[in-house]
């Protein structure tokens, strides 16, 4: 569904029309993808499909450029659960239907994910009426389509137990979580090497991580990944590391990504720099991405 912005500037409504999503098949087949998975596996592939129709001279009227300037369509998913934000394509706006097809791993998805249709101006341009949009990436339309993933597969493995137990003597038993770190190795599953221990002793909250909602599961998700990433980048040999490709599903990978959602453009030599020169501005930009 299209949403409108209040934006400083003219923006695209009625000339872009976005179809329903649709689910391929392995004999690609197209099916309706619905709003709910109710029997969703992370160890699938979603393999998407739907078509951009753009009426390109009402486009710029409603816009306000004139012929020559240069457009793009995005198509972006987005999984907050997950800490994963990605362009999947990129095509130029063209007058007429575009088709719109691509692959998505299932364990970069949990709970939901968002996938927007984003036509942006390509290059800075002084052209158009005063009231048009002048930077490269302003976004002049914007679809969106929200998915419901059940069961939700936590990211991380939960593991509830009993905190006044398993650590006697240093008054455990009121604190609510602890995040179990394992080998931390790059290479080897994230799944096996992060766990999130819910304290057993603390029913109403072990009720809050059943439930995977609320802001206060969205800030207990970001404080997990200030963790994980801070272990990487402070890690000299593990941030040297970080540059290189890693196996899907790897801790690696996920810490790539994790980079990528939080601080966009940027390696593990600058965002250790960030944390030990403005450890507030390394929290900020952790926290606004993901919360």
């Amino acid at each position: 569904m299209s949403k409108a912005t209040a934006l400083p500037f003219l923006a695209a409504h009625d000339s872009i029309n976005v179809s329903k999503w649709h689910r391929l098949d392995a004999a690609g087949i197209p099916t309706h993808l619905p709003s709910t998975f109710t029997d969703w596996d992370y160890q699938t592939t979603l393999d998407l499909m739907t078509e951009v129709e753009v009426d390109l001279p009402a486009f710029l009227e409603e816009t306000g450029f004139p012929t020559g300037v240069s457009f793009e369509v995005l198509t972006v998913v987005t999984c907050a659960d997950t800490f994963h934000r990605s362009i999947q394509s990129r095509n130029v706006l063209a007058h007429g239907a575009t088709e719109i097809r691509f692959e998505m791993r299932g364990d970069f998805l949990a709970r939901a994910f968002e996938l927007e249709i984003l036509v942006v101006l390509k290059d800075h341009t002084e052209a158009g009426s005063g009231f048009s949009a002048r930077e490269a990436g302003s976004v002049l339309f914007r679809d969106s389509s929200r998915h419901t993933l059940e069961p939700g597969g936590d990211l991380f493995p939960i593991e509830p137990v009993s905190f006044k137990s398993r650590f006697p003597g240093v008054n455990a038993e009121r604190v609510p979580w602890h995040l179990h770190l394992a080998a931390f190795d790059l290479d080897l599953p994230m799944r096996d090497q992060v766990v999130l221990q819910v304290n057993t002793d603390t029913p109403d909250f072990l009720d809050v991580i059943a439930s995977g909602l609320g802001p206060e599961v969205k800030m207990i998700r970001a404080q997990i990944a200030e963790l994980v990433l801070a272990r990487a980048v402070f890690d000299d040999a593990k941030r040297e590391d970080l540059g290189r490709e890693f196996e899907a599903g790897s801790l690696g990978d996920f810490v790539s990504g994790l980079m990528e959602f939080c601080f966009p453009g940027e390696d593990a030599e600058e965002i250790k720099r960030t944390h030990e020169v403005a450890p507030h501005q390394y929290q900020l930009k952790v926290r606004s991405a993901l919360l």
